[in-house]
């Protein structure tokens, strides 16, 4: 057979080509997939739906949600037919133990539950107080003109009808965050109902899903039910106020849920696994809740597991920017550190996937003021400003673990810092001078301190314990830190 000139070129060609194709299609599986499977609560569904389509547009992975309630969620990461799990309630020690790996709970945002009416007639905000709420939800408060409740809303003239109570049917974090909050201002309730994802009812109908519970109280007058605050907003359905531990009644709202994340830091309830309830925080929006995304510490496939700590990692930096527009608060700057640390621990064999930040660089330069800063070379937007107090430099502690490789855990009960970095441990405790390295004493030459939600260290403290070298530029007003 006669072939025309070059064809023995055109050959090889076309066979290198092949095997370098295959070549790359091998390397991006084993380096990170293309695909998610999640599933689960539906309180967060309108952000996640955000955060899919704006993450797979930036990195071209493609993640599919379910949003089938958070008990749908836990049971199928604890099947582990998803490769994460969503819900607004934490996993108890019994379904903990029940999965065959251990399961981190990543928390992403903050939402608020609010009670939900369709009083034809009335336009007003209602009143609601916590104990009359578990009482309307026990079948004990039977009339919206209820001596109870005329007097914590005078003025309004509340009609001579039925209550129709409006809940979950399906397992739900929704609910787990609403019943949470009844089980602790009601000892009734706590006694005969209790907390859970699920309970058994003492009266009133059931909708699956926020959605079927809006629809419930859309379309039944005199109806009072429980949804989160987004989708109470986007139906155009009434929600009322309700007095908080501090006495205040307070409507739902960004400030308000961050207000409640924040006083329940400042008294400690920030429990070190995040399984955390901030439910009657003492002040705030009383019925505030976080949601969490659910996988497991030791993954069965590196390239899926590279794609899903990528995703967390984005979630919960990235993906915050976006939830103040859909009604949701973001993480707390502690909380998000905390989460950090979480998504560090998520492994293939034993390895870390988190593949940022960098492992670190040899050298950080940074100015007071400003949140610009270079790092091995690049560019880095800092999350806070370095600045100047009692003529002592103060640098974000956070700096540590992205600009220097290092690890930081931060223990909001006792105020403690821990960091960990070239084989040292330094712990450090909010507004004390003192610290131990390799539990030795060290002096700072200023207390550790927040500010506007980031933790500060002095950057004379870098040097000192952790062995690094500062450089000051007083015309600059720059420091430069180097190995």
């Amino acid at each position: 057979m006669r072939r025309g000139r070059g064809w023995w070129r055109k050959l090889v060609l076309a066979v290198v080509g092949l095997t370098l194709l295959a070549g790359m299609g091998g390397a991006a599986l084993a380096a990170e997939a293309r695909m998610l499977n999640g599933a689960g609560a539906t309180f967060p569904y309108p952000i996640y739906s955000k955060w899919m389509e704006v993450f797979g547009n930036e990195t071209g992975i493609r993640v599919n949600y379910q949003s089938i309630g958070s008990g749908g969620g836990i049971k199928q990461i604890t099947e582990k037919t998803v490769d994460f799990g969503a819900s607004d309630g934490p996993m108890n020690d019994e379904q903990l133990k029940k999965a065959p790996g251990e399961i981190l709970h990543i928390p992403t945002v903050m939402g608020a539950v609010v009670p939900t009416y369709n009083l034809p007639g009335v336009s007003a905000e209602l009143k609601f107080t916590g104990d009359v709420l578990a009482d309307i939800f026990l079948g004990k408060i039977k009339k919206w003109n209820d001596p109870r409740l005329t007097a914590l809303n005078p003025g309004v003239n509340l009609p001579n009808k039925d209550i129709i109570v409006a809940h979950r049917s399906d397992g739900s974090g929704t609910t787990y965050i609403w019943v949470d909050y009844l089980s602790k201002v009601s000892g009734e309730w706590k006694e005969k109902v209790g907390r859970g994802t699920a309970v058994k009812w003492p009266t009133g109908l059931g909708g699956k899903g926020n959605e079927g519970v809006t629809a419930l109280v859309k379309q039944n007058p005199y109806s009072l039910g429980y949804v989160e605050l987004i989708y109470a907003e986007q139906n155009k359905l009434l929600h009322g106020s309700v007095k908080n531990r501090a006495g205040k009644f307070v409507k739902a709202s960004l400030a308000t849920v961050t207000e409640a994340a924040a006083a329940a830091r400042r008294s400690g309830e920030i429990p070190e696994d995040l399984r955390m309830s901030i439910t009657d925080a003492p002040d705030g929006y009383p019925i505030s809740g976080f949601t969490w995304l659910l996988v497991y510490k030791n993954q069965d496939d590196e390239a899926r597991g590279k794609a899903l700590v990528r995703y967390l990692w984005w979630a919960i930096h990235d993906g915050q920017k976006l939830a103040p527009s859909l009604k949701y608060a973001a993480l707390p700057a502690e909380i998000r550190e905390m989460a950090e640390d979480k998504v560090r621990l998520v492994s293939y064999k034993g390895k870390s996937l988190l593949a940022v930040p960098a492992t670190g660089g040899s050298r950080v330069r940074l100015r007071v003021g400003s949140t610009a800063a270079e790092v091995g070379g690049g560019g880095k937007a800092l999350e806070a400003a370095p600045f100047i107090r009692n003529n002592r430099t103060m640098v974000p502690v956070r700096l540590i673990t992205e600009g220097l490789g290092g690890q930081v855990n931060w223990d909001a009960a006792t105020r403690k810092v821990t960091i960990r970095l070239g084989g040292s441990t330094i712990v450090l405790t909010i507004d004390k001078s003192t610290a131990t390295k390799n539990s030795r004493s060290v002096t700072l030459d200023a207390p550790a301190e927040i500010r506007n939600g980031r933790t500060f260290v002095p950057v004379r403290f870098v040097s000192e314990a952790l062995g690094f070298k500062v450089d000051w530029n007083a015309a600059d007003q720059a420091v430069t830190i180097t190995r």
